[in-house]
């Protein structure tokens, strides 16, 4: 039979059936782009009338990597006319962006008016906050008077805001003027007021003349203040002279202070055992104290997130700082950078740069450029450095 005869047995063709043809429809119109200076307009326009929360809702639509700067710009302009609204925005945005909207606007308002600035600083809740204006506003009364503004802060009504900002401006003058400071302080009557200012001033003085600050940890009373300041003073002048600090904790009767004082130096050294043999170093207790951690090769550590905001804070995250400084600028920067934003200490930036520029000026003007915002202050630091 030939091929293609006809056969009754043969199956029936199969007929595929035919599939809708569907055709394509338009493509989506594409989101509209609002730019920055919309965006920035918009939470201006609302923050004047006193929508808050609805100016913080504009910048929220921007790229989080477009945030902060916008941010800064809201509180500037506000700033320039009304720091109090300034200060609103700042109180309404997230916890990451708080603490320079916070300070700007605290500044403007102390140019403005200083008595009402201080009321202001005394109001937020949220501890980033609280302790960006209350430091703020301590730092820069006692820039001219500061027996004065230290009493003014005094008549403020009873509170735990107001003994904050004393413990901020106590040690704002020790940093301008660590002699003078003391003098006033050795000259207040004996009570809890003259301990809480000696401790200020005293973790203030332990960072850069420890010596100095022995006398002044006798006047804290014993407790968790007096340990910590031990702590500190150890740390610091191990870093100076260690067969001084050592001779010093040695002679320190058995006991917290003690202890504390043979923990700080542990820490100074870095866990650097080999050097206590050629000093001949005693070994330190193994008690931990809240904001003590156990550091590698036993040491102990203040751990800066163990601690409430105040001065024994700011002393274990400028020891840290100084400590990653000593190794390398960009162990610095990476430390800065894991740090929460109430945290980022300006002075410490300003060191880094001044650092880093002396080492690698490329690397360290790419590293201000985003993290130093002021460009008056990024050129001031450059003629510093003769760039």
């Amino acid at each position: 039979m030939f091929a293609g005869s006809g056969c009754a047995n043969a199956p029936a063709p199969v007929i595929q059936p035919r599939m809708p043809v569907v055709l394509a429809g338009p493509p989506p119109l594409p989101k509209p782009v609002v730019s920055a200076e919309k965006i920035l307009a918009m939470a201006i326009e609302r923050a004047r009338g006193d929508d808050f929360a609805g100016a913080v809702r504009a910048v929220e639509t921007l790229p989080s990597a477009e945030r902060s700067a916008v941010v800064r710009q809201v509180i500037t302009a506000l700033a320039q006319t009304d720091p109090w609204r300034a200060g609103g925005v700042a109180l309404a945005l997230p916890t990451t962006l708080q603490s320079e909207g916070a300070e700007i606007a605290v500044r403007a308002m102390l140019g403005r008016d200083p008595a009402a600035a201080v009321q202001w600083a005394l109001g937020p809740t949220e501890p980033v906050a609280a302790y960006i204006a209350r430091k703020t506003v301590a730092d820069q009364l006692v820039e001219r008077d500061p027996p004065a503004a230290i009493e003014r802060l005094r008549t403020l009504p009873a509170s735990e805001a107001r003994d904050q900002m004393l413990g901020y401006a106590a040690a704002g003058w020790a940093r301008r003027n660590a002699t003078s400071a003391t003098a006033w302080m050795r000259g207040l009557p004996d009570d809890k007021f003259r301990s809480r200012m000696a401790t200020s001033i005293g973790f203030e003085i332990a960072q850069t003349e420890p010596e100095r600050a022995v006398e002044i940890v006798e006047m804290v009373p014993p407790g968790r203040d007096r340990g910590l300041l031990f702590n500190a003073i150890g740390q610091t002048w191990v870093a100076r002279n260690a067969n001084d600090a050592w001779a010093w904790a040695r002679q320190l009767p058995p006991g917290d202070a003690r202890e504390a004082a043979l923990s700080g130096i542990e820490t100074g050294l870095g866990g650097a055992w080999s050097r206590r043999a050629t000093i001949g170093a005693p070994t330190a207790g193994s008690t931990r104290r809240r904001g003590l951690v156990g550091g590698g090769g036993g040491a102990f550590v203040v751990d800066p997130s163990l601690l409430p905001f105040g001065p024994e804070r700011d002393d274990a995250i400028r020891r840290k700082f100084e400590q990653a400084l000593q190794e390398s600028p960009v162990r610095a920067a990476n430390w800065l950078a894991t740090l929460p934003l109430p945290d980022r200490r300006p002075e410490m930036a300003d060191e880094l740069a001044r650092q880093w520029l002396k080492v690698d000026p490329r690397a360290a003007e790419n590293w201000m450029e985003q993290n130093i915002l002021l460009s008056s202050h990024r050129e001031e630091l450059l003629r510093e450095a003769g760039r």
